[in-house]
C-alpha cells in the first residue's frame, strides 16, 4: 500500500531503503541501511498514529514501554522520528531476521533451539512482569528471532501496567499461590482494563470471558500456548470464535470446577459453563505422545501443567519457571535481571485526552523539544494561513458588495440628471425597442409564404 511507504525526507536523507519486512493493521516494518555506517536497522511506520484518541493512546503505550524496558530479550527502540504530517510516526529499532511464527512454520528449529527460545521468553517475561507490566499480546508473530535463535519480544501496543495490587486475601496468605488456600478478592483488583485484546488463539480464558481485572497470568497462559505449539508443532487452541475457544480449552483441561472460576469477575461465566459438556482433563502425555512429539517428556509436560490452568492464581510465574529443569541448562541468575521499581506511565490510560495531548506529551517525555517546537510552528503557520484566507474572502465579498452599491448609486444619479434635463419623464415608461426586419429576412418570409401557397 502507498500509505505504508516511507516518504519522510529526514529518513531518506540518512538511510537507504530496503525491503518491506512485514505489515499489519497499524503499520509496516522496513529494512533500512545507514548511509555512513552501513548498519542495518528496522523502521516501523505506524500509520495514523495520531488520528484518533484510541490510536494516539496505543502509540503512546508502545513507545513508552519500549523506551522503558531495556532488556536483551525486548526489542530495542533506538529512536523515534515524527512525520511532518503530524499524524504518522516512525520507530527506529534493532533489526531481527524473522519471527517465531515463521520459524515454527518452516520447521527449522531443533529441540535445543526450542528450549533456548523458551528460556529467553521466560527471561524476558520475568523482566517485563517485574516492572509490573503485562504485554497482553504474546504470540509467535510478536517474538522476533535471529538465525542464532536469539529472540526479542516486540509490539507493546496492548501493554498495560498492573501496579494496582490486590489487597491480601483474608482467606489465606498473599504469598501462597496454591489453589484452595487463598482466593483472589476480585473487588480489590485495580485498574479496569479493556477486554478485547490479543490474538484469539493465545488469549487467556479470563480475557475470553471478558474479565476486566487481569494481571501477568494472562501472559503466562500465552506462554503456555507457545510452549505447547513448540512441543506439538501445531496450534493447541485454534478457535474460530470465543465460544469455540472455550470449548477447545475444556476438551484439554476439562470442565472447570466452580472454585477455579472464583477469580473471574465475569458476568458471562455462569452462562458459558452452565450448559457445557462435562469434559475430563487430558493428560499431556496423551495429548502429545512422546513417540510422536520429540519434545514431549516429563519436563515439558510438567511445565505445561503449571501454566495452562483455568485459575490464573495457579499459573506459576516466569521467575519461578526459570528454575524448572526444562530450561535449567541455560539458566544464569546474573542474566535473569528484574526491574527495581514499577514502570508506570505518567499519563493514565483511563484519561480522556485529545489526540494532540497524547502526541505532545509523548514527544516532551522523549525530549524531542525541537520536533514539538517545529510541529507547533507549522501548526500555527497553517492556522495563520487559514485565518488570512478567511480575511481575504471576507474582504473580497465586502468589496463586491460595495462595488455593487456604488454601481446602483451611479445609475441612480445618471437617471436623476436625465430627469432634470427633461430627457426622461418621471411617469414615462421606458420605450421598447421596435424590431426591424432586414431586406434579406423579408425575402425569406415572402419566399416561404409563396411556396406554401403553391403546395
Amino acid at each position: 500500500m502507498k500509505e505504508d511507504e516511507i516518504e519522510e525526507e529526514s529518513i531518506l536523507e540518512e538511510y537507504d531503503m530496503g525491503a518491506k519486512i512485514g505489515s499489519g493493521y497499524y503499520g509496516a516494518v522496513w529494512e533500512v541501511k545507514h548511509k555512513e555506517t552501513k548498519q542495518v536497522f528496522a523502521i516501523k511506520k505506524i500509520r495514523k498514529a495520531f488520528c484518533s484518541a484510541t490510536d494516539a493512546r496505543r502509540t503512546y503505550r508502545e513507545v513508552f514501554y519500549l523506551r522503558g524496558l531495556q532488556h536483551t530479550n525486548v526489542v530495542e527502540l533506538i529512536g523515534i522520528i515524527p512525520h511532518i504530517n503530524d499524524r504518522d510516526v516512525h520507530l527506529l529499532m534493532h533489526m531481527m531476521d524473522s519471527d517465531l511464527a515463521q520459524a515454527i512454520k518452516s520447521q527449522c528449529l531443533r529441540e535445543n533451539h526450542k528450549r533456548f527460545v523458551i528460556y529467553q521468553l521466560l527471561r524476558g517475561l520475568k523482566y517485563i512482569h517485574s516492572a509490573e507490566v503485562m504485554h497482553r499480546d504474546i504470540k509467535p508473530a510478536n517474538i522476533l528471532i535471529n538465525a542464532n535463535a536469539k529472540i526479542r519480544i516486540a509490539d507493546f501496543g496492548y501493554a498495560r501496567s498492573f501496579s494496582g495490587h490486590p489487597k491480601p486475601d483474608p482467606l489465606g496468605p498473599a504469598e501462597n499461590k496454591h489453589f484452595g488456600v487463598g482466593l483472589l478478592d476480585v473487588d480489590e483488583v485495580k485498574p479496569v482494563f479493556t477486554t478485547y485484546i490479543g490474538s484469539r488463539w493465545y488469549r487467556a480464558p479470563e480475557l475470553l470471558l471478558e474479565c476486566k481485572r487481569v494481571g501477568s497470568p494472562v501472559d503466562m497462559w500465552s506462554f503456555g500456548c507457545i510452549l505447547a505449539e513448540l512441543v506439538g508443532d501445531v496450534t493447541i487452541f485454534p478457535g474460530t470464535s470465543t465460544m469455540h475457544m472455550v470449548n477447545l480449552i475444556a476438551e484439554v483441561l476439562g470442565r472447570p470446577d466452580p472454585r477455579e472460576l472464583t477469580a473471574y469477575d465475569s458476568k458471562y461465566k455462569e452462562l458459558v459453563f452452565a450448559g457445557m459438556q462435562a469434559h475430563r482433563h487430558v493428560e499431556w502425555g496423551v495429548k502429545f505422545p512422546p513417540d510422536v512429539c520429540r519434545m514431549s517428556n516429563l519436563e515439558s509436560q510438567d511445565m505445561l501443567s503449571m501454566v495452562l490452568t483455568w485459575c490464573p492464581l495457579r499459573r506459576i510465574s516466569s521467575a519461578e519457571l526459570l528454575l524448572h529443569p526444562f530450561v535449567s541448562r541455560f539458566s544464569n541468575p546474573d542474566d535473569e535481571i528484574a526491574m527495581a521499581e514499577p514502570l508506570v506511565p505518567s499519563l493514565d490510560d483511563n484519561l480522556r485526552l485529545r489526540v494532540g495531548d497524547w502526541r505532545d506529551h509523548l514527544y516532551a517525555e522523549l525530549g524531542i523539544e525541537r520536533v514539538v517546537r517545529q510541529l507547533n510552528i507549522e501548526r500555527e503557520a497553517r492556522e495563520q494561513i487559514l485565518l488570512e484566507m478567511e480575511v481575504v474572502a471576507e474582504r473580497r465579498a465586502q468589496e463586491e458588495a460595495d462595488n455593487k452599491e456604488k454601481t446602483i448609486r451611479r445609475e441612480e444619479r445618471r437617471r436623476m440628471r436625465a430627469i432634470a434635463r427633461g430627457e426622461i419623464k418621471i411617469d414615462e415608461e421606458p420605450k421598447k425597442e421596435e424590431k426591424t426586419l432586414t431586406t434579406k429576412k423579408k425575402m425569406e418570409i415572402t419566399t416561404a409564404f409563396m411556396k406554401s401557397m403553391d403546395d
